[in-house]
């Protein structure tokens, strides 16, 4: 049974990769009808835009961390601070950037 599930998720995501990278459905991301609603106008494109970014920029630093490791109000502190230290050192985020990241990142902590 496990077997099955892992080659049904495996094809799922073979489908997904290849369909074009601008379009995201909203299916596939978790709790974008919350995150619409406190980002209007919030698309599945800038939540996997924020996801990559994210993966780039946050990740050259230190392991990945759990979105759900914080809440919105701790992201939203936290964000801006790891943003001015990246940007002190090699790693470049404009505004735009780390509106996209802590967007993706509210996004996924939102199930806890």
């Amino acid at each position: 049974m496990n077997k099955i599930k892992a080659l049904i998720i495996a094809g799922l995501l073979v489908l997904v990769g290849c369909h074009s990278s601008k379009q995201v459905s909203q299916a596939l991301v978790p709790n974008m009808a919350q995150a619409v609603a406190i980002y209007p106008g919030y698309t599945p494109e800038q939540f996997a835009e924020g996801e990559k970014l994210y993966i780039q920029k946050c990740t050259t630093s230190h392991n990945k961390k759990e979105a759900t490791e914080h809440n919105q109000a701790e992201w939203e502190k936290i964000v801006p601070k790891m943003v001015s230290m990246a940007n002190k050192k090699s790693t470049t985020i404009d505004i735009s950037s780390k509106d996209l990241i802590l967007k993706y990142l509210v996004t996924m902590s939102l199930s806890i």
